[in-house]
């Protein structure tokens, strides 16, 4: 199942990939393989985050961040706190999420974790976007490109392509 899931994620198709990470949870659940639970409950969240659903990521990123504190996994708290502060950044405009995203960054780039740059990289190009400062969204959507090829992870490319063209026009238009 967790395969499928993983599958149907990289291949574009959220809505399968969900069912498929649900029942993932659940068997988890049902054996008490609260590891499990955890990895796959954060998945859930950050699908339903690409999908446009906060409440919906909120629930299982809450869910993962708590088995994950329980369970000492650091990476995944870590991975957690930033998809929750970005959550709060977007749906409530919290200023403290901005600065924990801000602080994870730094964070990320003295341990060196490219996958947590990434990833905070882009949630910041996406914020800055929707503010409309444009040269620091810029600037972050870039770095995503950077390091996304580097390490040879382009989950966020096309849709970062997208918003440096959104970008790209909504500077024409106020020339």
């Amino acid at each position: 199942e967790a395969a499928l899931g993983t599958y149907h994620y990289m291949a574009g198709d959220k809505e399968r990939s969900l069912q498929h990470q649900a029942r993932v949870v659940e068997i988890g659940k049902e054996y008490g393989l609260k590891d499990i639970v955890a990895k796959n409950a954060h998945t859930l969240g950050d699908t339903y985050l690409l999908l446009g659903d906060y409440r919906k990521a909120y629930t299982f990123l809450r869910t993962s961040m708590e088995i994950a504190e329980e369970l000492g996994y650091d990476i995944l708290i870590n991975l957690n706190q930033i998809y929750l502060a970005f959550i709060d950044v977007m749906k409530f405009e919290s200023e403290d999420g901005l600065n924990k995203l801000k602080k994870s960054l730094e964070l990320a780039n003295k341990r060196d974790n490219i996958w947590e740059q990434l990833q905070v990289h882009y949630f910041l190009g996406r914020i800055y976007f929707e503010r409309r400062q444009y040269e620091h969204a810029v600037s972050h959507l870039r770095q995503v490109i950077r390091i996304g090829r580097t390490a040879d992870n382009i989950r966020y490319e096309a849709e970062t392509m997208v918003l440096l063209d959104q970008i790209k026009q909504a500077r024409s238009e106020t020339l």
